[in-house]
């Protein structure tokens, strides 16, 4: 994506982190910010950061567990076309693999993994009718180097399967006039 000036970009765990900060930055080049959480309080929050950092900008908050996939058409629907998707929301828990717990993988997977495909599923095919867009997928260095980060081990599977998926929609979104993006940061704790 080469012009962001009066598009619409649509954040995941845009409340907080990575996510926050992207729509900062995508704000000051001349982005309309969409962003989505399950937390109402931090959502409230980021957009009066966002719209302190950057005069004018149009900022709006929507309740959304991307793992629900229900939820996440219900935010597409609600939020109308958008011109870059940013799936972007994680999670994670620490301990052992003997620690972790199915409700773990459930819930790392779900985010992690699941919002992601579940937010390509929901916009993707309207960028494909269109013939533009762009999707950001936020992955981890962690996915390349999954010794690195000991003791997460549930979030750095799901991160590689992002990496993968990535990989694969790319050619495909580009014969559609859709570019696809991946970011790997590294521990931004």
């Amino acid at each position: 994506m080469k012009e962001f000036s009066g598009k619409r970009a649509l954040i995941t765990g845009g409340a907080t982190g990575i996510g926050k900060a992207l729509a900062i930055a995508l704000a000051r080049e001349g982005m309309d910010i969409v962003i989505a959480s399950t937390n109402k309080g931090r959502l409230d929050a980021a957009a009066e950061a966002i719209r302190a950092s950057v005069e004018g900008v149009t900022v709006q908050t929507v309740v959304c567990d991307v793992a629900d996939r229900k939820a996440v058409f219900a935010m597409a629907k609600e939020v109308g076309p958008i011109d870059l998707l940013c799936a972007n929301a994680g999670v994670t828990t620490t301990g052992t693999y003997l620690e972790h717990r199915d409700e773990d993988y459930d819930w790392i997977f779900g985010v992690v993994l699941y919002g992601v495909t579940n937010c390509i599923q929901a916009f993707y095919p309207a960028m494909v009718e269109r013939g533009s867009g762009h999707i950001l997928l936020t992955g981890s260095q962690t996915a390349f180097s999954p010794d690195w980060f000991l003791g997460h081990g549930p979030y750095v599977a799901a991160k590689a399967a992002v990496h993968a998926l990535a990989f694969q929609l790319r050619p495909e979104a580009a014969q559609h006039g859709v570019g696809v993006s991946l970011v790997m940061p590294a521990y931004t704790g």
